[in-house]
């Protein structure tokens, strides 16, 4: 009897390692789940790629990669750069808000500022807090701009990959 318990018990530890070991966010889920956002899906896919406001041309460029941290939730870290192409220094009147993430699965999250000064006068530098979000691949990067108005422009750099 002793023997059939620690057999059977030892099944249950190789199998709850077993599912700890490969229960993670290890693979693309082809799963599509679209989820209620803030903005319509339709809306946010037709964003342009360049806005301009107040004159100035806008461009987004995203930093994405897995956090691959032990110890740490799986998920997504993220830098977002908008760039003033035709200007010297980023205006103060316009700052990044929001951001989605448009794969198999839509993330939507609020932007936070960098620990870091922003590489150059005409970049503005902000980054995604913890996403539970861990797709492979290519995705959509879509920001909201709020101009010194207060009216919201989407801008979306296509095809970011996901390293």
């Amino acid at each position: 009897m002793t023997e059939a318990i620690t057999e059977t018990s030892l099944a249950r530890v190789i199998w709850l390692f077993i599912l700890l070991l490969f229960g993670g966010c290890t693979k693309l889920d082809l799963t599509p789940r679209i989820l209620p956002t803030s903005v319509p899906v339709k809306e946010l896919l037709s964003a342009p790629e360049e806005v301009v406001i107040d004159g100035r041309r806008y461009v987004l460029k995203a930093h994405l990669y897995q956090n691959l941290m032990p110890g740490w939730p799986r998920g997504i870290l993220a830098v977002i750069k908008v760039i003033a192409l035709n200007s010297t220094a980023f205006p103060s009147s316009v700052d990044a808000d929001h951001v989605w993430i448009i794969g198999p699965q839509i993330w939507e999250c609020k932007l936070l500022p960098t620990n870091k000064p922003s590489p150059s006068e005409n970049i503005l530098e902000k980054r995604v807090g913890d996403s539970p979000y861990c797709p492979k691949g290519y995705v959509e990067v879509i920001v909201r701009l709020v101009d010194g108005s207060g009216r919201s422009h989407l801008l979306r750099a296509s095809r970011q990959r996901i390293w």
